[in-house]
């Protein structure tokens, strides 16, 4: 699965590291965690224009297979 998205603090997005995400480190009660997937590839930042203006892009490979379990 390809996703492109832009990642910033504006757009209410903060990645974790997944280990954390699967160990339970984040707390749920303090952390809204949402799980697209495992990253497993990352491109490099092109730069795009989108509505006359540029704008970096970058392309995320995510493996979407849980362990059994894992969260919850």
């Amino acid at each position: 699965m390809l996703i492109n998205f832009s990642v910033t603090h504006s757009c209410c997005f903060e990645p974790v590291k997944y280990k954390d995400v699967l160990d339970g480190t984040l707390n749920p009660d303090t952390w809204l965690v949402n799980i697209i997937g495992q990253i497993v590839e990352i491109s490099h930042i092109d730069h795009i224009n989108v509505n006359g203006k540029e704008t970096e892009k970058i392309s995320l490979e995510f493996d979407e297979r849980l362990p059994n379990g894992a969260l919850g």
